[in-house]
């Protein structure tokens, strides 16, 4: 994360603890506008103190927590925790399958016939 400019503003990782306390209902997202003092580890550094309001949207491989996508707006209306979550619950969940379904087909591909062709269909 840190050799990767574009990564650094845009990526951050957190303890597990800190998690559980963002998301206190585990896989269900959380909107907030008051309190997000623990949300900052969340945000870029440089921005973090413009942010009023969040959607902390979780995402799990196998059922676990592996990551979230996080928005977070000037707006303090624009996320509050008495708004529907609805539909990024169902996003969360068709995207957590897809992961899971994914990493499961990457533990039982077939053997391939190795060649001499690149990935991406590029060749030497």
């Amino acid at each position: 994360v840190n050799a990767s400019e574009s990564l650094k503003g845009r990526l951050c990782v957190i303890s597990s603890e800190l998690c559980e306390t963002m998301l206190p209902e585990g896989l269900q997202p959380v909107l907030a506008n008051k309190d997000l003092q623990p949300f900052y580890k969340l945000m870029p550094s440089q921005r973090k103190y413009f942010v009023r309001s969040v959607a902390v949207v979780p995402f799990a491989l196998g059922g676990q927590i592996i990551g979230t996508w996080n928005n977070g707006d000037a707006d303090a209306d624009r996320y509050t925790a008495q708004m529907d979550t609805a539909l990024l619950s169902s996003l969360a969940r068709r995207i957590s399958a897809q992961l899971t379904q994914l990493a499961a087909s990457k533990h039982v591909a077939p053997d391939h016939k190795q060649d001499n062709e690149q990935p991406g269909g590029l060749h030497g």
